[in-house]
């Protein structure tokens, strides 16, 4: 059993972070004050630590190139659903002032979709106003589909 420094409350060494660099080798704090602690400073200090972060960018842009591939390749599927999910909802704000009432929700029910309604591919799907906004079509969930970017761009403007 171990005394927390900050709440001084009797804890089982469990709920102490190991610190070698302490006699005991464990924190002096337990997990939860050092948790509140982090997150205080973390707060506290974060315009110095973005800027930190920006200087160490410009400093070794050649790092930053190859972890932004790196992470890029790893996440590929992530980042087309993130991309998707922005673009929609972009629009739907964009638009939803002139016509619409599509809601995020919405957008997420149409991406659970699997394949073009054209053709019946199931790859590299995109989301496409049956009527289009510049003719006249509304921002909702009923004029929007999944086509595949084929026939998304073969299909234009047209209804």
């Amino acid at each position: 059993m171990k005394n927390c420094k900050r709440c001084e409350t009797v804890k089982d060494f469990s709920d102490f972070y190991k610190n070698l660099n302490l006699k005991h080798g464990l924190s002096l704090y337990c997990k939860i004050c050092m948790k509140e602690l982090t997150k205080k400073t973390y707060s506290n200090n974060r315009e110095k630590r973005i800027k930190k972060i920006r200087e160490w960018e410009k400093k070794n842009p050649e790092t930053v190139i190859k972890q932004r591939l790196a992470y890029g390749k790893k996440n590929k599927e992530l980042l087309k659903k993130r991309s998707m999910l922005w673009h929609a909802s972009n629009s739907a704000k964009k638009w939803n002032g002139e016509s619409g009432d599509l809601t995020l929700d919405d957008i997420n029910e149409l991406l659970k979709t699997t394949e073009c309604v054209f053709c019946g591919a199931t790859e590299d799907l995109t989301l496409d106003h049956i009527i289009p906004v510049s003719k006249g079509g509304e921002n909702t969930k009923s004029n929007i589909q999944r086509l595949c970017r084929r026939c998304n761009s073969s299909k234009g403007n047209r209804v």
